[in-house]
């Protein structure tokens, strides 16, 4: 299980990245995997569209950062609500989920 931090700068409303090599630990064994991602922000919340060349392992991911945690009040994936925890890191709050392993895409999305 890796953990990935995806962020914009802020003032930034979307990033889009192709072929972004990341490992991965499968069967005991680290492997690179090419990602694509589309990330965005709005006032509604944040959204990430994740695609892989083969299904991934399982991916924990932290989103954010957001301005407090009482403004992101429900998590999804693919559109169906999951469990989530809510963490301060400097003066931000972040949002972090587990993707179950097997999945080659997915959309998370933390909602206001």
């Amino acid at each position: 299980r890796r953990s990935s931090d995806l962020r914009i700068p802020e003032g930034w409303n979307e990033i889009s990245i192709e072929d972004y090599p990341t490992l991965v630990k499968t069967g005991g064994q680290w492997e690179q995997v090419s990602l694509a991602y589309k990330l965005i922000r709005s006032k509604s919340g944040m959204r990430i569209q994740i695609t892989a060349k083969k299904p991934l392992p399982t991916v924990n991911l932290r989103l954010g950062p957001f301005k407090s945690e009482s403004k992101a009040v429900k998590v999804l994936v693919d559109k169906h609500s999951v469990e989530a925890r809510y963490e301060k890191s400097g003066d931000s709050w972040w949002v972090r989920l587990s993707i179950p392993q097997g999945r080659s895409e997915f959309t998370a999305e933390v909602k206001r």
